[in-house]
């Protein structure tokens, strides 16, 4: 069975290279410090408004062509898809 090209990432948005994953192996191989490990108290992902609470959130639909290219654009910068959408909105918003 043919292995999909979908590009994985991590909650936080990192890469799922091989690279990656060899790094992160060769680190459970040696054992985590539990001093080190950051205690996760709630659900859900740090708010981008920069105060507590939830960030809004857009669902949006694009044609292939430009969801191609933002995906190829966030393979490239190896950020999440999100992060490039939210740049084009910026930019939109606030023309330099």
């Amino acid at each position: 069975m043919a292995r999909s090209r979908r590009l994985l990432t991590t909650a936080s948005g990192t890469r799922l290279t091989p690279e990656y994953e060899r790094r992160l192996l060769r680190e459970a191989e040696r054992g985590y410090n539990s001093d080190e490990l950051v205690l996760v108290t709630g659900p859900g992902r740090p708010s981008l408004s920069g105060r507590k609470g939830h960030s809004h959130r857009l669902d949006l639909r694009v044609d292939d062509a430009t969801y191609e290219a933002v995906r190829e654009l966030a393979d490239e910068r190896q950020v999440a898809v999100s992060e490039i959408v939210r740049e084009a909105i910026a930019r939109y918003l606030h023309p330099a």
